[in-house]
């Protein structure tokens, strides 16, 4: 940094006449000219960073947009329920579920029930995912959506699908009114995966990995292919928990397995022909290894030919082989 301040202060003069007016024009040409000199300086300066032992993971996050085999439940009565059960909770078929006034609610299907809805339990199915044109499917949606959060004709997973998960608790009832719903959990859950890069769309009849929970990994077989919008069908292996009273989940696709060892930023692997190198710091000299990528992503290579707590260059470049590591 002191070179760095000395150089600065040296171009700077040279530029400068000797009685400069301090004028507004003349300050902003010295301040454009100043900032250039540091990003020149900076975009010369080598950086550091050290190797670890750590893992290359290989996760895309995609948005799932769930379709489970629903029943919505309608009341005998007006009033308001008392519940036998926690939210969620399953019942038989013809199970009572919740006292409203002298009338009782019982279950019309075996299932989890919730005392609320989102308005879509007809609309995404498994059945609607399978059969029908899956444009039209988003445009009947966006007909129950309100108006202030509507999907866009191109879905946003991190924005538009947001609005989706609105799940509306149901506390009152009126006569031949929904009560709620209830929710198949010994059938397989399925989900509409967004996918807005080309180059990660899976084949029909490929075993997906999701991790949808934190420690859960969860599989699911593509069943179906879609361009417009850009996607893919997928029955997954069981019910999803969470699933209940969500409709739109966050996951992460884990394209492939994991690999361990000594791992490195991308840009500190240096290519020239047909070698792969480092550049490591040894007793304040930069020195030249050779190195085998074994895996990688975006971001981080692993690499075999160097130590964990190796010190590298993370932005090489050809000639500094031997170099003497400047002081910070």
């Amino acid at each position: 940094m002191k070179q760095l301040a000395t150089t600065l202060k040296t171009s700077v003069k040279s530029f400068m006449p000797e009685k400069l007016p301090l004028s507004v024009p003349a300050i902003l040409i010295l301040l454009a000219f100043s900032l250039v000199c540091v990003f020149l300086l900076l975009q010369n300066r080598l950086i550091y960073v050290t190797a670890t032992e750590g893992v290359v993971t290989h996760e895309i996050p995609v948005t799932l947009l769930i379709a489970n085999t629903e029943t919505l439940v309608i009341s005998p009565a007006g009033g308001t329920p008392v519940y036998l059960k926690p939210d969620g909770s399953r019942f038989r078929r013809d199970e009572k579920i919740a006292d409203i006034g002298k009338d009782i609610l019982t279950a019309p299907v075996s299932g989890l029930f919730f005392a609320g809805k989102d308005d879509l339990e007809g609309i995404l199915t498994p059945t609607t995912l399978t059969t029908m044109d899956l444009q039209k499917l988003m445009t009947e949606v966006n007909s129950v959506i309100p108006e202030t959060t509507k999907l866009t004709k191109t879905p946003n997973p991190a924005k538009d699908l947001v609005a989706m998960n609105k799940f509306h608790p149901i506390t009152g009832t009126s006569a031949s009114g929904v009560a709620g719903k209830m929710v198949n959990n010994l059938e397989s859950s399925w989900a509409f995966i967004y996918l807005t890069d080309a180059g990660n769309i899976p084949e029909q009849g490929d075993l997906l990995h999701f991790k949808v929970e934190e420690d859960t990994i969860e599989k699911a077989y593509v069943e179906r292919l879609s361009y417009a919008p850009r996607g893919a069908v997928v029955r997954f292996h069981r019910f999803l928990e969470s699933s209940g009273n969500q409709r739109v989940l966050s996951a992460q696709w884990i394209r492939q397995n994991p690999r361990q060892g000594i791992v490195v930023p991308v840009s500190a692997v240096f290519y020239k022909g047909s070698e792969t190198s480092v550049y490591v710091v040894e007793s304040g000299i930069i020195l030249q290894k050779s190195v085998r990528v074994i895996d990688q992503n975006k971001d981080f290579a692993c690499i075999e030919g160097i130590y964990a707590e190796t010190r590298v260059v993370k932005n090489p470049r050809a000639g500094i082989n031997g170099k003497k590591v400047q002081s910070p």
